[in-house]
């Protein structure tokens, strides 16, 4: 059975829109990752953060991303347990403090739920930042938190 010329003109028409819409998606995807990152900066720069790393609002997705392989990303965390969890590794650090780096590798959250989390943690009082290492505000912060968590 043979296509009809109309028909094969528009399933080719329709497979070429596709593939655009695809490869577009891609680069929204791209400029939408650039853009919180951004975001994140800004937000901190306004709640007075020292941010010695602004660099990586400029930073661009790898080249070999891929928009629809989800294979290498971690798993999404339970709900309602990052914040507890960043605000005891804080208080646990005690004088030595935690970098958003050593969070992210101990805890496997993704990397903008870590800086979202630490700019509230940051916002309540309960934590600061000085260089790149985060630091429980007062002893009275701990107990904030252990009532928190009953």
């Amino acid at each position: 059975m043979t296509i009809p010329p109309k028909v094969q003109a528009r399933r080719d028409e329709l497979t070429a829109m596709l593939r655009m819409s695809v490869d577009m998606r891609a680069q929204i995807e791209a400029e939408i990752i650039r853009t919180e990152n951004r975001i994140d900066v800004c937000r901190a720069e306004l709640a007075g953060l020292d941010l010695a790393d602004a660099a990586y609002a400029e930073q661009a997705p790898a080249e070999d991303w891929a928009p629809f392989d989800v294979t290498d990303r971690p798993a999404r965390a339970t709900q309602g347990s990052v914040k507890p969890t960043i605000e005891r590794m804080i208080v646990e650090a005690e004088s030595a403090g935690v970098t958003l780096e050593e969070i992210i590798s101990l805890t496997e959250f993704k990397p903008n739920t870590v800086r979202g989390t630490l700019w509230k943690i940051c916002l309540e009082g309960l934590a600061t930042k000085r260089g790149r290492r985060w630091f429980l505000v007062e002893k009275e912060a701990l107990q904030q938190l252990d009532q928190a968590a009953e």
